[in-house]
């Protein structure tokens, strides 16, 4: 699946992966989905997020490209296993020069310096940093640090983007994660 077919599918992958393994902790459901990824023929590289339930724009907030990322919310076979699960293909990062990483990465730690404005909707914020504040990026992600998060990456040394903690004006902590193209 070399040609980026598989993509289509990863949506339904994540869903059933959510699904099929509630008994399992985030850790090991990023595990099952990293593995997944790890099969494919593609020199595409992922990002993984796993994290406990969330209710609200005010817990976590995104604003993506579809075709580069699957974000599945509060799946799983009962409430109390229910996670969240987003899945982030970048298909530029290993094109990347290290001018346009480093570009992204002194964004990123701007971006960290300042507290953000607390939000009943972080979502719109998201929206209006994306191009603004921060360049050349498919998917803007945030959740509360607290939701017990597992994360991965596939096909890359690092991460393919910026992944940090930002703090609201009401001293909420969130992870952060911003998507090289």
């Amino acid at each position: 699946m070399k040609d980026g077919s598989y993509w289509k599918h990863m949506e339904q992958y994540v869903r059933d992966t959510q699904m099929r393994n509630g008994g399992y902790g985030n850790e090991d459901k990023a595990d099952i989905i990293q593995n997944k990824l790890k099969e494919i023929l593609t020199h595409d590289a992922f990002f993984i997020m796993v994290y406990d339930h969330c209710d609200g724009r005010n817990s976590h907030a995104f604003d993506y490209d579809s075709n580069q990322a699957v974000v599945s919310l509060n799946k799983g076979p009962s409430r109390a296993e229910q996670c969240n699960v987003i899945v982030y293909r970048s298909l530029h990062w290993h094109l990347a020069s290290d001018e346009e990483k480093k570009r992204l990465n002194d964004e990123g730690t701007s971006f960290k310096s300042q507290k953000i404005p607390f939000s009943d909707d972080y979502e719109q914020f998201l929206k209006h940093t994306n191009g603004s504040a921060i360049h050349e990026t498919k998917l803007l992600a945030m959740a509360l640090k607290n939701r017990n998060i597992a994360n991965r990456r596939v096909n890359c040394e690092k991460k393919p983007g910026f992944y940090t903690t930002v703090t609201d004006t009401k001293n909420n902590v969130f992870k952060f994660f911003a998507g090289f193209r």
